[in-house]
């Protein structure tokens, strides 16, 4: 290793250094005895990135990665009180619940510092949207990431990609979706009580529903009959109540008085 002809500083490299001894311009030698410098510095670098959000706790973990001489130092803030906290490992998680978060900066243990001015809101969205009954289907204004998931008196029903269901009988209806933060969000039950007879619309033009309340001991036909008297098709009913659709090819409104 050779001396810096304009400084006495010499500029060691990572890693273990040793001298063994040092002449001066006159060839004089000196025994160094092999002294041995130890270069630990790192680089002091950082990234933060958001993690999956607890639906459990309604928190979100932030996971800090750093590079540099340890200890480090990280300084930031969040909803609740100011950050200041000291690590020793590459990977810090940090959790916050609703409201800002943010991370300012580190510092390592030789006062090197890097800012990262990360910054973001955590949203805490536990709304439960109400289910409405429009016509003979119910709906609900919640936003899914996923699928809608119903429920009827109790069990899982079916999955839907829109937050729509038409009603095939009466009973407690309950919806879940998935928030913005992928937690699955219930809505509060919805109980239908219908009468035992309902065609709708009514008027109508291209189709027409018809639902039928039965009773447990209840044997019923139904019979459709156009205006001259004539069967057009009949069903025997044996569950408790059924939606039946039809198609009508006119383009004039019809009624139905039943």
């Amino acid at each position: 290793m050779q001396k810096n002809n304009y400084s006495d500083t010499l500029h060691l490299q990572k890693g273990i250094t040793k001298f063994s001894s040092v002449k001066d311009g006159n060839g004089c030698t000196f025994n160094l005895n092999n002294i041995t410098f130890n270069n630990t510095f790192r680089k002091t670098n950082a990234s933060v990135s958001a993690l999956d959000y607890d639906c459990n706790q309604q928190q979100r973990a932030f996971q800090l990665i750093t590079e540099g001489n340890y200890p480090i130092t990280v300084y930031g803030k969040n909803s609740i009180d100011n950050i200041i906290s000291k690590t020793l490992y590459d990977t810090t998680l940090f959790w916050a619940k609703s409201g800002d978060f943010q991370i300012d900066s580190i510092v390592d243990n030789n006062n090197c510092q890097v800012a990262l001015q990360y910054k973001t809101t955590v949203t805490n969205d536990t709304s439960s949207y109400p289910l409405n009954m429009q016509g003979m289907d119910l709906v609900s204004d919640a936003v899914s990431s996923k699928n809608y998931i119903w429920y009827f008196n109790g069990k899982k029903w079916k999955e839907t990609d829109i937050a729509t269901i038409p009603i095939l009988q009466n009973g407690v209806y309950q919806m879940a979706h998935y928030n913005a933060n992928n937690c699955l969000v219930f809505s509060p039950n919805f109980e239908v009580e219908l009468d035992d007879l309902i065609v709708y619309p009514n008027p109508l033009t291209q189709q027409f529903s018809v639902f039928i309340n039965i009773y447990k001991k209840d044997k019923v036909t139904m019979k459709i009959i156009n205006s001259i008297g004539k069967e057009i098709s009949s069903y025997q009913l044996k569950r408790r109540s059924k939606r039946f659709y039809f198609p009508i090819r006119t383009k004039r409104s019809l009624y139905f008085t039943l």
